[in-house]
Protein backbone atom coordinates (compact mmCIF):
# COMPACT_ATOMS: atom_id res chain seq x y z
CA UNK A 1 0.00 0.00 0.00
CA UNK A 2 1.20 3.77 -0.63
CA UNK A 3 2.77 5.43 2.09
CA UNK A 4 3.46 2.31 3.85
CA UNK A 5 6.76 0.23 3.99
CA UNK A 6 6.61 -3.25 4.37
CA UNK A 7 9.54 -4.70 6.18
CA UNK A 8 11.94 -6.77 3.48
CA UNK A 9 12.30 -10.32 3.99
CA UNK A 10 16.18 -11.43 3.81
CA UNK A 11 16.78 -14.59 1.93
CA UNK A 12 19.76 -15.24 4.26
CA UNK A 13 19.17 -17.46 7.40
CA UNK A 14 18.58 -15.74 10.82
CA UNK A 15 21.24 -15.71 12.31
CA UNK A 16 22.18 -17.60 15.32
CA UNK A 17 22.08 -16.31 19.01
CA UNK A 18 24.36 -19.26 20.56
CA UNK A 19 24.26 -16.80 23.81
CA UNK A 20 20.05 -17.08 24.41
CA UNK A 21 19.99 -20.63 22.62
CA UNK A 22 17.44 -22.40 24.30
CA UNK A 23 19.43 -25.63 25.15
CA UNK A 24 16.94 -27.98 26.16
CA UNK A 25 17.76 -31.52 25.75
CA UNK A 26 16.22 -32.31 22.23
CA UNK A 27 17.66 -29.51 20.64
CA UNK A 28 20.86 -31.49 22.23
CA UNK A 29 19.84 -34.61 21.32
CA UNK A 30 18.94 -33.38 17.35
CA UNK A 31 22.13 -31.97 17.13
CA UNK A 32 24.15 -35.30 18.31
CA UNK A 33 21.65 -37.52 15.78
CA UNK A 34 22.59 -35.03 12.73
CA UNK A 35 26.55 -35.72 13.45
CA UNK A 36 26.55 -39.17 14.04
CA UNK A 37 25.09 -39.49 10.97
CA UNK A 38 27.09 -37.41 9.23
CA UNK A 39 30.01 -39.45 10.24
CA UNK A 40 28.68 -42.82 8.77
CA UNK A 41 27.84 -40.39 5.46
CA UNK A 42 30.52 -38.53 5.49
CA UNK A 43 28.51 -35.12 5.27
CA UNK A 44 29.31 -31.58 6.96
CA UNK A 45 30.79 -32.44 11.09
CA UNK A 46 29.78 -28.30 11.25
CA UNK A 47 27.55 -28.65 13.90
CA UNK A 48 29.84 -30.19 16.03
CA UNK A 49 31.00 -26.77 16.60
CA UNK A 50 28.43 -25.25 17.53
CA UNK A 51 27.55 -28.22 20.22
CA UNK A 52 31.01 -27.92 21.77
CA UNK A 53 30.14 -23.95 22.32
CA UNK A 54 27.47 -24.94 24.57
CA UNK A 55 29.78 -26.08 27.05
CA UNK A 56 31.52 -22.83 28.15
CA UNK A 57 28.04 -20.74 26.74
CA UNK A 58 25.05 -22.46 28.64
CA UNK A 59 24.26 -20.87 32.17
CA UNK A 60 22.30 -24.14 33.18
CA UNK A 61 24.55 -27.00 34.60
CA UNK A 62 22.13 -29.41 33.32
CA UNK A 63 22.23 -28.69 29.69
CA UNK A 64 26.46 -28.47 29.98
CA UNK A 65 25.90 -32.00 32.03
CA UNK A 66 23.79 -33.14 28.73
CA UNK A 67 26.24 -31.69 26.30
CA UNK A 68 29.59 -32.82 27.84
CA UNK A 69 28.12 -36.75 27.46
CA UNK A 70 26.75 -35.67 23.55
CA UNK A 71 30.02 -34.90 22.73
CA UNK A 72 32.14 -38.15 24.24
CA UNK A 73 29.97 -40.42 22.67
CA UNK A 74 31.02 -38.24 19.54
CA UNK A 75 34.25 -38.48 19.92
CA UNK A 76 34.12 -42.20 20.68
CA UNK A 77 32.26 -42.62 17.46
CA UNK A 78 34.81 -40.33 15.25
CA UNK A 79 37.79 -42.97 16.82
CA UNK A 80 36.04 -45.97 16.52
CA UNK A 81 35.30 -44.76 12.61
CA UNK A 82 38.61 -44.04 11.93
CA UNK A 83 38.04 -40.57 11.34
CA UNK A 84 41.03 -39.38 14.10
CA UNK A 85 43.58 -41.85 12.37
CA UNK A 86 45.36 -40.81 9.41
CA UNK A 87 45.35 -43.39 6.30
CA UNK A 88 47.95 -45.05 4.22
CA UNK A 89 47.19 -42.86 0.92
CA UNK A 90 44.96 -39.67 2.74
CA UNK A 91 44.00 -37.28 -0.04
CA UNK A 92 44.75 -33.35 0.86
CA UNK A 93 41.32 -32.85 1.67
CA UNK A 94 40.65 -35.90 4.20
CA UNK A 95 44.00 -34.58 5.87
CA UNK A 96 42.45 -31.31 6.40
CA UNK A 97 39.07 -32.60 7.73
CA UNK A 98 41.32 -35.13 9.99
CA UNK A 99 42.98 -32.17 11.54
CA UNK A 100 40.09 -30.19 12.15
CA UNK A 101 38.36 -32.96 13.94
CA UNK A 102 41.45 -33.83 15.74
CA UNK A 103 41.49 -30.29 16.90
CA UNK A 104 37.88 -30.43 18.14
CA UNK A 105 38.66 -33.26 20.44
CA UNK A 106 41.64 -31.63 21.75
CA UNK A 107 39.65 -28.69 22.68
CA UNK A 108 36.97 -31.42 24.19
CA UNK A 109 39.87 -32.68 26.32
CA UNK A 110 40.90 -28.87 27.47
CA UNK A 111 37.71 -27.85 28.48
CA UNK A 112 37.19 -31.60 30.28
CA UNK A 113 40.54 -30.80 32.08
CA UNK A 114 39.41 -27.07 32.70
CA UNK A 115 35.82 -28.56 34.46
CA UNK A 116 37.73 -30.26 37.07
CA UNK A 117 37.73 -26.71 38.42
CA UNK A 118 33.92 -25.84 38.15
CA UNK A 119 31.52 -25.14 40.86
CA UNK A 120 29.12 -27.42 40.30
CA UNK A 121 30.31 -31.31 41.71
CA UNK A 122 28.37 -33.36 38.95
CA UNK A 123 30.09 -31.43 36.17
CA UNK A 124 34.04 -31.67 38.03
CA UNK A 125 32.94 -35.34 38.61
CA UNK A 126 31.37 -35.67 35.21
CA UNK A 127 34.32 -34.41 33.09
CA UNK A 128 36.90 -36.44 35.61
CA UNK A 129 34.88 -39.89 34.52
CA UNK A 130 34.28 -38.51 30.82
CA UNK A 131 37.95 -37.62 29.88
CA UNK A 132 39.80 -41.10 31.22
CA UNK A 133 37.14 -42.85 29.21
CA UNK A 134 37.69 -41.08 26.41
CA UNK A 135 41.36 -41.66 26.26
CA UNK A 136 41.03 -45.46 26.07
CA UNK A 137 38.66 -45.05 23.33
CA UNK A 138 41.42 -42.52 21.42
CA UNK A 139 44.66 -45.19 22.81
CA UNK A 140 42.70 -47.99 20.99
CA UNK A 141 42.04 -46.15 17.91
CA UNK A 142 45.57 -44.74 17.50
CA UNK A 143 47.27 -47.46 18.38
CA UNK A 144 49.03 -49.78 15.66
CA UNK A 145 47.92 -53.21 14.70
CA UNK A 146 49.56 -55.46 17.55
CA UNK A 147 50.97 -53.27 19.33
CA UNK A 148 49.12 -50.61 22.32
CA UNK A 149 49.87 -47.09 23.07
CA UNK A 150 48.63 -44.49 25.18
CA UNK A 151 46.89 -41.37 23.79
CA UNK A 152 49.55 -39.51 25.00
CA UNK A 153 48.61 -35.65 24.56
CA UNK A 154 45.32 -36.18 25.58
CA UNK A 155 46.24 -37.68 29.07
CA UNK A 156 48.76 -34.77 29.39
CA UNK A 157 45.77 -32.21 29.08
CA UNK A 158 43.98 -34.48 31.92
CA UNK A 159 47.51 -34.22 34.14
CA UNK A 160 47.78 -30.45 33.39
CA UNK A 161 44.29 -30.27 34.65
CA UNK A 162 44.41 -32.42 38.10
CA UNK A 163 48.07 -30.50 39.32
CA UNK A 164 47.96 -27.05 37.71
CA UNK A 165 43.98 -26.90 38.14
CA UNK A 166 43.15 -24.16 35.28
CA UNK A 167 40.11 -22.38 35.85
CA UNK A 168 36.41 -23.77 34.58
CA UNK A 169 35.99 -22.46 31.16
CA UNK A 170 32.15 -22.15 32.02
CA UNK A 171 31.65 -18.45 32.26
CA UNK A 172 28.87 -18.84 35.01
CA UNK A 173 31.34 -20.58 37.32
CA UNK A 174 33.13 -19.40 40.49
CA UNK A 175 36.90 -18.75 40.20
CA UNK A 176 36.93 -18.62 43.90
CA UNK A 177 35.45 -22.17 44.81
CA UNK A 178 36.04 -24.31 46.73
CA UNK A 179 40.12 -24.82 47.34
CA UNK A 180 40.35 -21.61 45.45
CA UNK A 181 42.79 -20.93 42.35
CA UNK A 182 45.27 -23.07 41.85
CA UNK A 183 44.27 -26.04 44.42
CA UNK A 184 43.11 -29.22 43.60
CA UNK A 185 38.81 -29.74 44.79
CA UNK A 186 39.10 -32.66 47.51
CA UNK A 187 35.97 -34.68 45.87
CA UNK A 188 38.36 -34.71 42.49
CA UNK A 189 41.22 -35.86 44.05
CA UNK A 190 39.31 -38.53 46.38
CA UNK A 191 37.45 -39.96 43.43
CA UNK A 192 40.82 -40.22 41.19
CA UNK A 193 42.57 -41.92 44.23
CA UNK A 194 39.59 -44.04 45.17
CA UNK A 195 38.56 -45.60 41.78
CA UNK A 196 41.62 -45.04 39.53
CA UNK A 197 45.60 -44.31 40.91
CA UNK A 198 45.25 -47.31 43.77
CA UNK A 199 43.98 -49.53 41.83
CA UNK A 200 45.41 -49.34 37.82
CA UNK A 201 49.03 -50.28 37.81
CA UNK A 202 49.45 -48.47 34.15
CA UNK A 203 47.61 -45.27 35.34
CA UNK A 204 49.51 -45.23 38.02
CA UNK A 205 52.67 -45.51 36.31
CA UNK A 206 51.83 -43.14 33.57
CA UNK A 207 50.54 -40.47 35.94
CA UNK A 208 54.38 -40.56 38.18
CA UNK A 209 55.94 -40.54 34.53
CA UNK A 210 53.85 -37.25 33.28
CA UNK A 211 53.66 -35.02 36.88
CA UNK A 212 57.31 -35.58 36.91
CA UNK A 213 57.49 -34.32 33.98
CA UNK A 214 55.28 -31.07 35.25
CA UNK A 215 57.24 -30.84 38.12
CA UNK A 216 60.79 -30.83 36.50
CA UNK A 217 59.57 -27.59 34.00
CA UNK A 218 61.86 -25.12 34.67
CA UNK A 219 58.73 -22.60 33.97
CA UNK A 220 57.04 -23.95 37.09
CA UNK A 221 56.49 -20.95 40.15
CA UNK A 222 53.63 -22.35 41.76
CA UNK A 223 53.12 -23.90 45.26
CA UNK A 224 49.74 -25.17 44.45
CA UNK A 225 51.30 -27.54 41.90
CA UNK A 226 53.63 -28.82 44.58
CA UNK A 227 50.24 -29.43 46.82
CA UNK A 228 48.21 -30.64 44.51
CA UNK A 229 50.31 -33.54 43.86
CA UNK A 230 51.59 -34.25 47.00
CA UNK A 231 48.14 -33.95 47.98
CA UNK A 232 48.11 -37.16 45.95
CA UNK A 233 50.68 -38.96 47.08
CA UNK A 234 50.43 -38.64 50.47
CA UNK A 235 47.39 -40.39 50.32
CA UNK A 236 48.61 -43.25 48.04
CA UNK A 237 48.01 -46.11 49.96
CA UNK A 238 49.27 -48.60 47.39
CA UNK A 239 52.73 -50.18 45.73
CA UNK A 240 53.12 -52.92 44.07
CA UNK A 241 56.20 -54.87 45.77
CA UNK A 242 55.97 -58.37 43.80
CA UNK A 243 55.62 -58.37 40.25
CA UNK A 244 52.73 -60.60 40.81
CA UNK A 245 51.05 -57.49 41.66
CA UNK A 246 51.09 -55.98 38.59
CA UNK A 247 47.64 -57.37 37.91
CA UNK A 248 45.13 -54.46 37.45
CA UNK A 249 44.97 -52.32 34.38
CA UNK A 250 43.10 -49.14 33.24
CA UNK A 251 43.61 -49.78 29.75
CA UNK A 252 42.67 -53.98 29.65
CA UNK A 253 44.74 -54.28 26.72
CA UNK A 254 47.94 -53.36 28.85
CA UNK A 255 46.65 -56.68 30.63
CA UNK A 256 48.34 -58.88 28.15
CA UNK A 257 52.13 -59.49 29.18
CA UNK A 258 54.37 -59.43 25.75
CA UNK A 259 56.11 -62.49 24.98
CA UNK A 260 59.72 -61.03 25.71
CA UNK A 261 61.62 -58.33 26.45
CA UNK A 262 64.77 -57.85 25.14
CA UNK A 263 68.04 -57.23 27.03
CA UNK A 264 70.67 -54.36 26.96
CA UNK A 265 73.25 -54.96 24.34
CA UNK A 266 72.57 -58.88 24.01
CA UNK A 267 70.24 -61.08 22.24
CA UNK A 268 69.57 -63.28 24.78
CA UNK A 269 65.48 -62.78 25.64
CA UNK A 270 64.37 -63.04 28.79
CA UNK A 271 60.70 -64.06 30.06
CA UNK A 272 58.45 -60.96 30.81
CA UNK A 273 57.79 -60.48 34.64
CA UNK A 274 61.26 -60.99 35.54
CA UNK A 275 62.80 -58.71 37.52
CA UNK A 276 66.08 -56.35 37.42
CA UNK A 277 68.44 -58.83 39.86
CA UNK A 278 68.04 -58.58 43.65
CA UNK A 279 71.00 -57.10 44.19
CA UNK A 280 70.43 -54.18 41.58
CA UNK A 281 66.43 -53.78 42.68
CA UNK A 282 67.44 -53.69 46.92
CA UNK A 283 68.46 -50.37 48.20
CA UNK A 284 70.25 -52.06 51.33
CA UNK A 285 72.90 -53.37 49.34
CA UNK A 286 73.42 -49.82 48.22
CA UNK A 287 74.68 -49.18 51.80
CA UNK A 288 75.68 -52.61 53.02
CA UNK A 289 77.78 -53.80 49.88
CA UNK A 290 78.35 -49.78 48.94
CA UNK A 291 82.49 -50.11 48.35
CA UNK A 292 82.35 -53.66 46.99
CA UNK A 293 79.67 -52.06 44.73
CA UNK A 294 81.86 -49.18 43.73
CA UNK A 295 85.02 -51.32 43.19
CA UNK A 296 83.67 -53.95 41.38
CA UNK A 297 84.18 -54.05 37.41
CA UNK A 298 81.20 -53.10 35.30
CA UNK A 299 80.26 -55.75 33.06
CA UNK A 300 78.30 -54.41 29.65
CA UNK A 301 75.50 -55.71 28.23
CA UNK A 302 73.71 -57.34 31.03
CA UNK A 303 71.48 -54.51 32.61
CA UNK A 304 68.72 -53.30 31.24
CA UNK A 305 67.84 -50.30 29.99
CA UNK A 306 64.28 -49.32 31.12
CA UNK A 307 64.00 -46.02 28.93
CA UNK A 308 64.78 -48.28 25.85
CA UNK A 309 61.82 -50.56 26.55
CA UNK A 310 58.29 -50.57 25.27
CA UNK A 311 56.14 -48.67 27.44
CA UNK A 312 53.68 -52.14 27.07
CA UNK A 313 56.73 -54.05 27.99
CA UNK A 314 57.90 -51.30 31.27
CA UNK A 315 54.57 -51.72 32.78
CA UNK A 316 54.62 -55.73 33.75
CA UNK A 317 58.56 -55.02 35.14
CA UNK A 318 58.08 -53.93 38.71
CA UNK A 319 61.46 -52.45 38.94
CA UNK A 320 60.26 -49.49 36.41
CA UNK A 321 57.41 -48.90 38.59
CA UNK A 322 59.74 -47.86 41.34
CA UNK A 323 61.70 -45.39 38.44
CA UNK A 324 58.47 -44.30 38.00
CA UNK A 325 58.02 -43.48 42.06
CA UNK A 326 61.39 -42.46 43.04
CA UNK A 327 61.76 -39.77 39.62
CA UNK A 328 57.89 -37.96 40.91
CA UNK A 329 59.27 -37.74 44.10
CA UNK A 330 62.91 -36.54 43.46
CA UNK A 331 60.96 -34.19 40.52
CA UNK A 332 58.75 -32.75 44.15
CA UNK A 333 60.86 -32.36 46.72
CA UNK A 334 62.85 -29.21 45.61
CA UNK A 335 59.43 -27.71 45.40
CA UNK A 336 58.56 -28.45 49.09
CA UNK A 337 61.90 -27.07 50.08
CA UNK A 338 60.28 -24.06 49.57
CA UNK A 339 57.10 -24.76 52.14
CA UNK A 340 57.71 -25.78 55.52
CA UNK A 341 53.98 -27.65 55.68
CA UNK A 342 54.73 -29.01 52.97
CA UNK A 343 58.02 -30.55 54.25
CA UNK A 344 56.13 -31.60 57.30
CA UNK A 345 53.72 -32.81 54.88
CA UNK A 346 56.27 -35.03 53.67
CA UNK A 347 57.92 -36.04 55.91
CA UNK A 348 55.44 -37.34 58.19
CA UNK A 349 54.78 -40.18 55.26
CA UNK A 350 58.35 -40.30 54.51
CA UNK A 351 59.71 -43.73 56.13
CA UNK A 352 56.41 -46.22 55.29
CA UNK A 353 54.88 -44.27 52.16
CA UNK A 354 58.02 -43.43 50.09
CA UNK A 355 61.53 -45.08 51.00
CA UNK A 356 60.72 -48.30 50.46
CA UNK A 357 59.40 -47.84 47.09
CA UNK A 358 62.52 -46.05 46.03
CA UNK A 359 65.32 -47.41 43.47
CA UNK A 360 67.87 -45.42 45.92
CA UNK A 361 66.54 -43.82 49.24
CA UNK A 362 70.04 -42.13 49.18
CA UNK A 363 68.96 -39.30 46.81
CA UNK A 364 66.72 -38.03 49.02
CA UNK A 365 68.84 -37.31 52.12
CA UNK A 366 69.83 -34.23 51.24
CA UNK A 367 66.75 -32.86 51.11
CA UNK A 368 66.13 -34.78 54.65
CA UNK A 369 69.50 -33.05 55.69
CA UNK A 370 68.30 -29.68 54.52
CA UNK A 371 65.19 -30.19 56.31
CA UNK A 372 67.04 -30.26 59.49
CA UNK A 373 69.30 -27.59 58.74
CA UNK A 374 66.00 -24.95 57.96
CA UNK A 375 64.58 -26.18 61.37
CA UNK A 376 62.20 -23.03 62.41
CA UNK A 377 63.10 -23.89 65.76
CA UNK A 378 64.75 -21.28 67.90
CA UNK A 379 66.62 -23.06 71.08
CA UNK A 380 68.37 -19.71 71.77
CA UNK A 381 64.74 -18.14 72.58
CA UNK A 382 64.03 -17.97 76.10
CA UNK A 383 60.49 -17.66 75.91
CA UNK A 384 58.55 -21.17 74.80
CA UNK A 385 56.04 -19.11 72.96
CA UNK A 386 58.44 -17.88 70.68
CA UNK A 387 61.06 -20.74 70.13
CA UNK A 388 58.72 -22.17 66.96
CA UNK A 389 58.68 -25.42 68.49
CA UNK A 390 55.32 -26.34 67.72
CA UNK A 391 56.13 -25.41 64.19
CA UNK A 392 59.41 -28.37 63.85
CA UNK A 393 59.23 -31.65 63.71
CA UNK A 394 63.07 -31.72 64.86
CA UNK A 395 62.94 -28.94 67.68
CA UNK A 396 64.47 -32.06 70.00
CA UNK A 397 67.44 -33.16 67.82
CA UNK A 398 69.71 -30.32 69.44
CA UNK A 399 69.07 -31.55 72.95
CA UNK A 400 69.44 -35.64 72.21
CA UNK A 401 72.49 -35.53 70.84
CA UNK A 402 73.93 -34.70 74.43
CA UNK A 403 71.24 -37.70 75.59
CA UNK A 404 73.17 -40.05 78.67
CA UNK A 405 72.10 -42.89 76.27
CA UNK A 406 74.74 -43.60 73.26
CA UNK A 407 72.36 -44.86 70.70
CA UNK A 408 69.90 -41.76 70.92
CA UNK A 409 72.87 -39.33 71.00
CA UNK A 410 74.68 -41.20 68.10
CA UNK A 411 71.53 -41.11 65.96
CA UNK A 412 70.34 -37.63 66.74
CA UNK A 413 74.51 -36.79 65.45
CA UNK A 414 73.39 -38.70 62.48
CA UNK A 415 70.95 -36.63 61.42
CA UNK A 416 71.87 -33.36 61.76
CA UNK A 417 75.09 -34.36 59.80
CA UNK A 418 74.52 -34.33 55.90
CA UNK A 419 73.77 -36.98 54.10
CA UNK A 420 76.31 -37.23 51.60
CA UNK A 421 77.64 -40.66 51.61
CA UNK A 422 77.08 -42.16 54.95
CA UNK A 423 77.82 -45.47 55.84
CA UNK A 424 74.75 -46.56 57.60
CA UNK A 425 72.39 -49.01 56.69
CA UNK A 426 68.85 -47.51 55.89
CA UNK A 427 66.62 -49.86 58.17
CA UNK A 428 68.70 -47.92 61.20
CA UNK A 429 66.53 -45.13 60.11
CA UNK A 430 63.13 -47.13 58.95
CA UNK A 431 62.96 -49.11 62.45
CA UNK A 432 63.60 -46.53 65.06
CA UNK A 433 60.88 -44.70 66.47
CA UNK A 434 60.43 -43.25 70.00
CA UNK A 435 58.62 -46.54 71.35
CA UNK A 436 61.03 -48.87 70.27
CA UNK A 437 63.72 -46.67 71.49
CA UNK A 438 62.14 -46.98 75.10
CA UNK A 439 61.86 -50.48 74.80
CA UNK A 440 65.37 -50.93 73.59
CA UNK A 441 66.53 -49.21 76.77
CA UNK A 442 64.10 -50.37 79.69
CA UNK A 443 64.48 -54.15 78.32
CA UNK A 444 68.56 -54.22 78.14
CA UNK A 445 70.30 -56.41 80.20
CA UNK A 446 73.12 -54.81 82.26
CA UNK A 447 76.30 -56.79 82.00
CA UNK A 448 78.08 -54.56 84.74
CA UNK A 449 77.64 -52.50 87.30
CA UNK A 450 78.14 -48.15 87.11
CA UNK A 451 81.94 -47.86 87.53
CA UNK A 452 80.73 -46.18 90.69
CA UNK A 453 77.56 -46.42 93.15
CA UNK A 454 77.30 -43.67 96.32
CA UNK A 455 74.97 -44.58 98.94
CA UNK A 456 73.59 -42.01 101.95
CA UNK A 457 76.01 -41.81 105.37
CA UNK A 458 73.80 -42.37 108.49
CA UNK A 459 75.17 -39.27 110.00
CA UNK A 460 74.32 -35.20 109.41
CA UNK A 461 74.09 -35.07 105.32
CA UNK A 462 73.27 -31.00 105.32
CA UNK A 463 74.81 -29.49 108.95
CA UNK A 464 73.65 -26.71 110.08
CA UNK A 465 77.13 -24.33 110.07
CA UNK A 466 79.12 -24.23 107.62
CA UNK A 467 81.88 -26.44 107.41
CA UNK A 468 85.97 -25.04 106.58
CA UNK A 469 87.45 -27.74 104.79
CA UNK A 470 90.73 -26.03 105.81
CA UNK A 471 90.52 -26.35 109.29
CA UNK A 472 88.64 -29.42 109.66
CA UNK A 473 90.84 -32.39 110.95
CA UNK A 474 90.14 -36.23 109.37
CA UNK A 475 87.97 -36.99 106.40
CA UNK A 476 85.61 -34.40 105.63
CA UNK A 477 84.14 -36.23 102.76
CA UNK A 478 84.29 -39.69 104.54
CA UNK A 479 82.31 -37.96 107.29
CA UNK A 480 79.08 -37.46 104.87
CA UNK A 481 79.51 -39.94 102.33
CA UNK A 482 79.88 -43.35 102.45
CA UNK A 483 81.61 -44.38 99.38
CA UNK A 484 82.09 -48.76 98.38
Amino acid sequence: MPGKRGKLKSSLPAPRKRQKTSSTTEDIQTLERTILAAIQDGSSLNPLTDLMGLISSSPDPKTTHSVLYAVYRISVALAQAGRLTPERDESEEAKIVRQWLEARVTTFSELLAGLLKDDERALRIGALEIILSLIIHLSRAASPPGRMDIYLNHFRHFIHGLLLCPPSPRQTSDPAFGQGSGRIEIDVRDKFLDDNLTIHDDLRWFFLREAAVIMSSPSLRSSDTAHNLLSLLEKLNTMPTDVKELNAFWIPEFAKRPKKIQTDQSSDTEEEGDEVPDTADDWRAFFDEQEQNESAPVVKGKRRRLNQLPVHASLHILHSHRVQFSNCWLALVPHLAMSRPLSARALAILHRGVLPHMTRPIQLMDWIAGCVDHDPFDPKEPSPLLTNALSSSLWELAAHQNHYLTSISTLSKIFSAPFTRMPYAMEEFLDHTYATLFATEAKRNIKKDPAMMLQLHSGTVFPAAPIDLNSASGDVLGELWLFD
